[in-house]
């Protein structure tokens, strides 16, 4: 015996999963793997014609979906923090990434290895001959 699916059924299936569907043709069903019971109801409930690619059927004009808006979860944002400890840079990371590297990028790895993170970033950020604080555009330049 067949599954009876309600209106309110299938107006909810259609509201979070095709809400901006007017019309819906047979390869679609298939495509987004939509449960043969609303399958069924939209064959029963929609117009149905058929075209040069096959059969499509059209949501009605009278057929409104509730204004509810669809459910979209919200994405899980990421920073690094303090919580997350910076490797040892004495014996975590592979420094053979050095021997290809110009003067600039090798002091400034020479100051991460042996001083940490802290002093090499006050190193890059920091003109050697002025003192000065480098802007943005001037670090990128020297340190890519």
């Amino acid at each position: 015996m067949a599954e009876m699916i309600s209106n309110n059924d299938a107006e909810k299936y259609l509201r979070d999963n095709l809400p901006y569907a007017s019309k819906i043709d047979e390869s679609t069903f298939e495509k987004f793997e939509i449960p043969e019971n609303i399958c069924n109801w939209i064959r029963t409930h929609w117009s149905k014609s058929e075209t040069p690619y096959g059969i499509v059927y059209e949501k009605p004009e009278n057929f409104t979906l509730s204004t509810q808006e669809p459910y979209l979860p919200k994405p899980v944002l990421r920073r690094a923090s303090a919580v997350e400890p910076l490797p040892d840079f004495s014996t975590d990371i592979n420094w053979r990434i050095g021997e290809n590297m110009d003067a600039v990028n090798t002091q400034a790895l020479n100051v991460l290895k042996t001083e940490g993170a802290a002093s090499a970033f006050e190193f890059m950020t920091t003109d050697p001959e002025t003192g000065r604080q480098l802007d943005y555009g001037e670090i990128r330049a020297r340190y890519g």
